[in-house]
């Protein structure tokens, strides 16, 4: 289980309750131009079940900046906590998961927006009776123009090439296999699970940077079966440049997929073949360098371009090859 770390409630303007259906918790550390981009998108929809509104911020100083920069949200219901120190990304995740008191847990990172739709799309999916589910959502592109990789006819005609695919196919529940070969979500952003579950698989492995979140999915789908997916755009992602694009980290996320892949292999979770997990492998690293990589690091090139759309191919037809045996 999760403890809660030592923290502080700054502010509070909830009103207490003991029939909390879902908690939105946004941890954040020292961007409040965008927090509040964020929070102005989570106020601005209606909801109609008991929700709570929790930040969390991982900067454990500047208390009086953290509240000056709160006053436009005085009049709505939120708490906002100060960490005693800072956590860490994944650590400041699962303080959230401590401190949420509903039945139901979004993690909205603290650049990304909830579209007003969210609200009813999700009550909609509670009202179901689902255990998890998440939703698509749209990219908001913010780098400067020499920080983004340069456009290619070929590659954006192949892109949207398959985006076509993956809507007009697209899976309603989300299993083990599906996960395996990609990560179905960016982050948490749009996914909304009960934080009980959460709790007992003991939320995200902090020593995962940078992929506990993926773990996290695989972990909930073993545990707890698929996740049900809806196709409607109810968030938006924000792309700037941050942490997340040093080529250090784009390595680290490579690499350690595919360790989480081995294991699972290795745990006889999923059969595959090597050559299976060295396509997933080498896919992941030109379609991470096409999408986070400036062009002073990475290139993307004719070659490139064709090997990935081969090594699309490829995986595809291992993904179809894995589903065909687990329906034996």
């Amino acid at each position: 289980m999760i403890n809660i770390k030592p923290n502080r409630c700054l502010i509070n303007t909830s009103k207490d309750s003991s029939d909390i259906i879902l908690t939105i918790a946004i941890p954040t550390f020292k961007r409040f131009d965008l927090l509040k981009e964020t929070m102005r998108s989570v106020f601005a929809n209606a909801f109609f079940l008991n929700v709570e509104v929790i930040v969390i911020d991982n900067n454990p100083d500047e208390d009086e900046l953290a509240i000056n920069e709160m006053d436009e949200f005085l009049n709505e219901s939120f708490k906002y906590y100060k960490n005693s120190e800072n956590y860490g990304m994944f650590g400041n995740w699962n303080q959230c998961l401590a401190l949420a008191t509903g039945k139901y847990i979004t993690i909205l990172h603290d650049d990304d927006l909830l579209r007003t739709c969210f609200s009813q799309k999700v009550e909609e999916a509670i009202h179901l009776g689902c255990s998890a589910f998440g939703y698509s959502w749209e990219t908001l592109d913010e780098r400067l123009v020499d920080k983004k990789q340069n456009v290619n006819p070929i590659y954006e005609c192949l892109k949207k090439r398959f985006q076509f695919m993956k809507r007009e196919k697209a899976k309603s529940f989300l299993e083990l296999r599906d996960f395996f070969f990609a990560n179905q979500f960016i982050g948490t952003l749009g996914v909304v699970f009960e934080r009980d579950k959460a709790l007992l698989i003991n939320g995200f492995d902090e020593n995962l940077y940078p992929i506990a979140d993926y773990d996290f999915w695989i972990r909930w789908v073993v545990n707890y079966g698929g996740i049900n997916f809806f196709p409607e755009k109810i968030s938006i992602y924000r792309v700037r440049v941050n942490e997340s694009m040093r080529p250090e980290v784009i390595h680290s996320f490579i690499e350690k997929n595919h360790m989480l892949r081995d294991d699972i292999q290795k745990k006889g979770l999923i059969n595959v073949s090597e050559s299976c997990l060295k396509s997933l492998k080498e896919r992941d690293e030109l379609l991470f360098n096409f999408i986070w990589s400036s062009p002073e690091f990475y290139k993307k090139t004719y070659k490139n371009i064709l090997l990935f759309l081969i090594l699309r191919c490829k995986c595809y037809f291992f993904l179809k090859k894995c589903e065909i045996q687990n329906n034996k």
